[in-house]
């Protein structure tokens, strides 16, 4: 309905204005949820100070100025699913896991609006439906702090979108991308790990 009346608003418009418009408008939104993302000192996210403890640990285990290891073990990570936010804010990517939590975050209120537009330009949608996407930012699962499953909604979209392609076999890359993105979903959370695999393997089939 809303992006509806959006473009019914700038029919008069021609396509290079209402293009221009559109971007402002989308752009502006993520900027805005970015800048306010990284302005927070304190998330209200129940899970996210376990995510946070974890990758602490994961982080300073191995120093000498704590006794980490007398109390925790760490396992391999690389085998492990749902493991990405500990990947990205235990590698020493950024100074502290704090900072890398908060790009964390960042990171995502900017790839879901893009993964989003993404999936509806290829399927050559109406973009004004990408605005809604902004109405799912700060989901159940966000506000519970399930950090690992709130980064894999924009994969899922980006996969969908080279699925899409992979299927109707319009760029080679997309040999490519569909694995990848298979991938880092596994290590994102399992569960839309399985979701992307069952669609995957119907895609197949069909």
């Amino acid at each position: 309905m809303i992006p509806n009346l959006l473009q019914n608003a700038f029919a008069s418009l021609n396509e290079k204005t209402e293009k221009t418009i559109f971007y402002w408008i989308f752009f502006t939104l993520i900027s805005a949820h970015a800048i306010l993302i990284g302005a927070l000192r304190l998330y209200p996210c129940i899970d996210l100070p376990l995510h946070l403890a974890s990758a602490t640990i994961f982080r300073y285990i191995d120093e000498a100025s704590n006794i980490f290891h007398e109390f925790f073990s760490v396992r391999p990570i690389l085998g492990q699913p749902n493991s990405i936010h500990i990947l990205f804010c235990g590698l020493r990517l950024l100074p502290t896991v704090e900072l890398a939590n908060k790009v964390f975050y960042c990171l995502y209120v900017v790839l879901l609006p893009l993964s989003a537009y993404h999936l509806i330009q290829t399927l050559k949608g109406n973009k004004w439906f990408t605005l809604l996407s902004f109405l799912y930012l700060y989901n159940h699962s966000v506000m519970w702090g399930f950090v690992d499953y709130m980064i894999s909604i924009p994969l899922v979209l980006f996969f969908l979108a080279s699925l899409y392609r992979f299927i109707l076999r319009e760029a080679l890359i997309d040999y490519i991308v569909v694995p990848v993105l298979l991938l880092i979903l596994f290590f994102a959370h399992t569960l839309t790990t399985f979701l992307c695999l069952g669609v995957f393997f119907c895609s197949l089939i069909i």
